[in-house]
C-alpha cells in the first residue's frame, strides 16, 4: 500500500472471498499457451515459473502481514477451491488456490466454472460465501454496540450511577473480547479503573489499570499505555 489513506480505505473492506483463484497459477495454463497467443495464459503459468504471479502473491502476503501487525481485524479473507474436473481437468486444484487466508481452504464440490456460478441462494457456493460475509458484518455490528456501551458507561460513571456503569463496562468488555479488539478492551478496563478509584477501591482499580496497560502495550498504543 502506498499511503495511509489507502490503508484506511482497505479497512472498510470487511470480507474478501477467493473462489478457485489461481494464486499459484493454473495447472493447465502452460499447456494452453501452446495453442493460444492470449497473454493471460502466460500470466497464469505456475508460480515457480511465473514472476508476475510471484509478485502478486508477495504483495498480497505483505498486505496481510501489515494487517496483522496493525492489529486490524479487516479485511477477513476466505478461500475455496474446486474438487471436480472441468472437461477432464482440475483447472485450479487445492495447491494452486493456496494463498494467505483466514482459516483453512474450503473444498467445494464444483468444477472451475460452477464454483463461481451460484444457482440457488440456499446451496453452495452462494450459501458459503454469504455466510462468510454475514459473519464479518455481525462482527462490525457487535463492535459498534461495544463502542456505544463504553460511551454509555463513561457517562453513567460521570453521573455517579456506578452500578449501571459497571454493568455497561462489563458488557462492552465481553463484546470487545469476543471481537479480539484489544484496544477496545483496554479502554473499557481504564474506565473500570477510574470507576473503582472513584469508589476508593484502590486494589481493584490497580488490577484494572494494570491489565489495561498490558493491552495497550500489546496494541502498541503508547499514549494509552502512558
Amino acid at each position: 500500500l502506498a499511503s495511509g489513506s489507502e490503508t484506511s480505505m482497505l479497512r472498510q473492506v470487511k470480507s474478501v472471498v477467493f473462489l478457485s483463484t489461481p494464486a499459484q497459477g493454473a495447472s493447465i495454463a502452460g499447456f494452453g499457451s501452446w495453442f493460444s497467443l492470449n497473454p493471460q495464459l502466460k500470466d497464469m503459468e505456475q508460480a515457480h515459473l511465473n514472476t508476475y504471479i510471484q509478485s502478486l502473491e508477495d504483495g498480497w502476503v505483505k498486505l496481510m502481514i501489515d494487517r496483522d501487525q496493525a492489529k486490524a481485524r479487516f479485511p477477513r479473507v476466505h478461500c475455496a477451491y474446486e474438487t471436480l474436473k472441468a472437461y477432464g481437468v482440475l483447472v485450479v486444484p487445492r495447491e494452486m488456490a493456496n494463498t494467505r487466508c483466514d482459516g483453512t481452504l474450503q473444498p467445494m464440490p464444483f468444477d472451475h466454472y460452477g464454483v463461481a456460478t451460484p444457482t440457488r441462494h440456499d446451496t453452495d457456493p452462494y450459501l458459503w460465501v454469504m455466510s462468510r460475509i454475514l459473519v464479518a458484518n455481525a462482527e462490525v455490528e457487535e463492535r459498534k454496540k461495544a463502542v456505544g456501551l463504553l460511551a454509555k458507561a463513561d457517562q453513567l460513571r460521570v453521573s455517579n450511577d456506578y452500578e449501571r456503569a459497571r454493568a455497561a463496562y462489563m458488557e462492552a468488555r465481553s463484546l470487545f473480547k469476543a471481537a479480539e479488539d484489544r484496544l477496545g478492551e483496554a479502554h473499557v478496563l481504564r474506565g473500570l479503573g477510574d470507576l473503582e478509584r472513584t469508589l476508593s477501591r484502590n486494589d481493584q482499580a490497580r488490577v484494572a489499570y494494570t491489565e489495561a496497560r498490558s493491552l495497550f502495550k500489546a496494541a502498541e498504543d503508547r499514549l494509552g499505555e502512558a
